[in-house]
């Protein structure tokens, strides 16, 4: 899907509050609009890199280009230059998030700032009020930075990898954590979610610090592995995916992270897409978006935008060894999911459900004839499962653990549905 793109590096995905994706490329911004791709350039005379691109409000994206920031007017297609209203210079980021009211956070070498941008803007040059909230004394300086799950405080990280804590109000930096990374590699991107701070870095694979218990976990790719590790040492981004499940963007694929109700990760490794039954050989992949429909957008290096509507992947399907009508599925209290079968009566899983594991099923009944076809099954408000056979018979499951066998009269030729 890379016909049209001003460039095939793609180095920011976003999606505006009217559904429009945009991809900021090697060469300039780019907007999707379902069918076709419109170029906009900052310099007809020079092809800038963008390398980030964030939906601002209705009217404006804010973008990021060679460390400096721009708005996109996207009403009238043209970019401003958002530079201080003291100093009248240029204003210069590594990172930056918008904030709901229409300002932004960003930080740029020791320090954190906030900027607030004078809506409607008239002029060809945004001049923003610049407010320096916070400064990192030790010798480290910030790569990047996001929110926290609460919408409120924020989370920096820094290029050893040390996380602070920032509480509007406080002014003050709180250390989170200790960065353990090598001079030689960086923190490409950081997300709080699920109580813990989830960060990538090139070269030195995901780090997960967990705020419940302060437990650092640490995943990488290493050849002689099979099970349980990264497709690669370079994460540029980790994707929150929902139920507790995160995709992780790397150089040569994505893996796939569950996080369990034991707080343990899970990692399953994928390394390419399919696309119209071909293999994308392009793999390189820097940059991401997932939409909470389901759909996933990788940017890639070199490889143009790659799409997966992942509502097709998350099915999984239990096959059993060999024909079995199922008439009906509950699941209990505690998590164990209950099949009436026409073939072989009850079956209970051996395990409460969980999505990062596989579901097998066991013989779950009363040993007596009349139950090996049960068509039918519910589950009450008290907790007690019900099953019917095709002969009037029902047998209810308690909270007791205690099987109850009951009858009912029906006229002859009937079926209990």
């Amino acid at each position: 899907m890379n016909d049209g793109l001003s460039d095939n590096d793609i180095h920011s995905v976003a999606k505006d509050t009217e559904g429009f994706m945009w991809f900021g490329t090697g060469g300039g911004l780019n907007r999707y609009d379902g069918r076709t791709f419109k170029i906009f350039r900052i310099s007809e005379s020079s092809y800038r890199r963008i390398d980030k691109v964030v939906s601002l409000n209705r009217d404006y994206l804010l973008i990021r280009s060679e460390q400096n920031l721009f708005l996109f007017n996207k009403k009238y297609e043209r970019f401003l230059p958002v530079c201080d209203s003291v100093s009248k210079q240029p204003i210069m980021f590594s990172d930056f998030i918008a904030a709901p009211n229409g300002s932004c956070w960003g930080v740029f070498s020791n320090e954190l700032s906030k900027i607030t941008f004078p809506f409607p803007l008239a002029k060809d040059t945004a001049f923003v009020s610049v407010r320096h909230v916070a400064k990192n004394l030790q010798n480290d300086s910030f790569t990047v930075l996001c929110t926290g799950e609460d919408g409120k405080m924020l989370y920096c990280a820094s290029k050893k990898g040390t996380i602070y804590r920032f509480t509007p109000g406080q002014r003050k930096l709180q250390k989170v954590c200790d960065g353990q990374l090598p001079s030689s590699w960086w923190v490409s991107s950081l997300l709080n979610d699920n109580s813990f701070i989830w960060i990538s870095t090139v070269g030195d694979g995901l780090y997960g610090y967990d705020l419940t218990n302060g437990k650092l976990h640490h995943w990488q790719y290493i050849s002689e592995k099979t099970e349980n590790q990264l497709s690669h040492n370079d994460v540029f981004r980790l994707l929150p995916i929902g139920n507790a499940q995160y995709l992780a963007v790397t150089w040569n694929g994505y893996t796939l992270l569950s996080l369990t109700s034991e707080r343990e990760i899970e990692l399953r490794d994928f390394h390419s897409f399919l696309h119209n039954g071909k293999q994308y050989f392009e793999t390189r992949m820097i940059s991401g978006y997932y939409d909470k429909e389901g759909l996933l957008w990788i940017g890639t290096e070199g490889g143009g935008v790659l799409f997966s509507d992942l509502r097709q992947s998350f099915y999984h399907q239990y096959a059993q060894k060999r024909s079995n009508e199922i008439c009906g599925i509950q699941m209990d209290s505690d998590g164990y999911i209950w099949l009436a079968t026409f073939h072989k009566g009850v079956l209970r899983s051996t395990q409460p459900f969980d999505v990062t594991h596989p579901l097998s099923f066991e013989s779950f009944g009363p040993h007596i004839p009349q139950l090996k076809t049960a068509i039918c099954s519910s589950l009450n408000k008290n907790g007690s499962l019900w099953f019917g056979t095709k002969d009037g018979r029902i047998f209810r499951y308690g909270k007791n653990q205690q099987w109850d066998d009951m009858r009912i009269d029906i006229p002859k030729n009937s079926l209990l549905l």
